[in-house]
């Protein structure tokens, strides 16, 4: 019988993460794919949240727990994709890392600095991006200020009506309305995206962003909502 987690087995790497695509390996955000396996996968099973616990830890820097990078070992700045992603996830399998991702923000002033913890990077800055930390608070069950919510919401829109179509950020997008509570804003958030959704891919919705985003035949695009 097929199934999302029989289909992903040729796309998982060496490591154990999810890749967008056959040949490459976790350098590839595996930590963004893996999370997103788990979005997807229909019944969360009880070795899941061990497992994604297991592989989200290997790319941890060692003594920051809340940092993490995009393939073990390799301790580069990590892409807000990947932590919208694990947050998103974590939620979903009821593991530390969505506390641990928000813990570390709070005590470093929101500098997620793989390379040099203590050290501020305006790259690795993301206190400027205050839609982020209001997907994180929601992750944590907290309720974001109003004024992180409207940035989310801002962020979010922006996206919505992107005329040139980017794939990438509606998968982000689709990863932090799935994360986002029941207040006006988040209804009007995800009322927005979705009409914009069944406008330009009509009854496929998520199906059509990713037929565009994977190479033919990845389990995402068979199985995507």
């Amino acid at each position: 019988m097929q199934s999302l987690r029989e289909d992903i087995k040729p796309y998982i790497d060496i490591h154990g993460f999810v890749r967008s695509a056959r040949g490459t390996d976790s350098t590839d955000n595996g930590p963004l794919w893996t999370s997103m396996f788990y979005l997807m996968v229909p019944d969360i099973q009880g070795t899941d949240s061990y497992n994604f616990s297991k592989l989200i830890d290997q790319t941890q820097v060692p003594n920051y727990p809340g940092l993490y990078s995009k393939a073990p070992g390799i301790f580069k700045n990590n892409s807000v994709d990947n932590l919208i992603a694990v947050a998103a996830a974590s939620k979903r399998l009821d593991t530390p890392h969505r506390f641990e991702i928000l813990n570390h923000g709070r005590k470093h002033n929101y500098v997620w600095n793989n390379i040099d913890p203590l050290k501020f990077s305006f790259s690795a800055w993301l206190g400027r991006m205050p839609g982020f930390i209001a997907h994180l608070q929601f992750c944590c069950g907290e309720t974001p200020s109003l004024f992180n919510r409207i940035a989310q919401f801002v962020g979010i829109l922006i996206t919505t009506f992107d005329k040139a179509g980017e794939t990438s950020n509606r998968i982000l997008a689709d990863i932090q309305i799935q994360c986002m509570d029941d207040h006006e804003i988040s209804k009007m958030t995800r009322w927005l995206f979705n009409a914009d959704l069944k406008k330009r891919y009509g009854s496929v919705s998520m199906k059509g962003v990713f037929n565009i985003f994977f190479e033919k035949g990845h389990p995402f695009t068979k199985y995507a909502h």
